[in-house]
């Protein structure tokens, strides 16, 4: 495969991990300027800053969020799909430290 089929297969499934973290999130109220933020840096490829939307949006509601654990899988798996390992540690603490 060379390296642009790489790049976009790897931007779709970052792209993907995201849409699921957001998915997770969008129903809950008081976030919705992290999530319009999110909407408007992946309408221009931003996806680290994406990235940062989201985790802000999970840090600001993650004591009322049921499904926390499961945020922090996506955003720990779209770090990864990046490269972007100390997120990934970040998030893999943040999974780590969710009672079962």
């Amino acid at each position: 495969m060379n390296f642009e089929k790489e790049i976009e297969k790897r931007w779709s499934i970052t792209n993907s991990l995201l849409d699921q973290a957001m998915a997770l999130l969008c129903t809950y109220s008081g976030i919705d300027q992290h999530l319009e933020d999110y909407r408007e840096y992946i309408k221009h490829n931003e996806l680290e800053l994406a990235l940062d939307a989201l985790e802000d949006a999970a840090i600001k509601i993650e004591a009322e969020l049921d499904c926390i654990k499961e945020v922090w899988k996506k955003l720990f798996e779209a770090a990864e799909s990046m490269e972007l390992k100390e997120r990934g540690e970040l998030y893999r603490s943040k999974i780590q430290a969710v009672p079962d």
